[in-house]
């Protein structure tokens, strides 16, 4: 945790120490509900074009591109992103 608290938080110079705001918690941990409720609007319009072995195999590449961009980030908006795709 201390490393990501350097990585993406904040100095507060009240505490004199790098702190991560409750707003940034906050999107940080829901943003991926947003992804989840973007992909189930999008669920039923693959699996009609793809059928159920195509979606599942799209999932698959969009969990591995999620994760993807959440461990090689380099920056809080990337953070983000790798979250929201990793919800569809």
């Amino acid at each position: 945790m201390p490393e990501f608290v350097n990585h993406y938080g904040e100095y507060d110079p009240v505490k004199q120490q790098m702190v991560v705001t409750s707003s940034r918690q906050s999107l940080v941990t829901s943003i991926i509900n947003v992804g989840e409720f973007v992909g189930a609007l999008c669920a039923f319009w693959i699996g009609q074009k793809l059928g159920m072995r195509g979606g599942l195999l799209l999932a698959c590449v969009v969990v591995v591109i999620g994760t993807t961009l959440q461990v090689a980030d380099t920056a809080l908006g990337l953070l983000i992103t790798g979250r929201l795709v990793l919800g569809k």
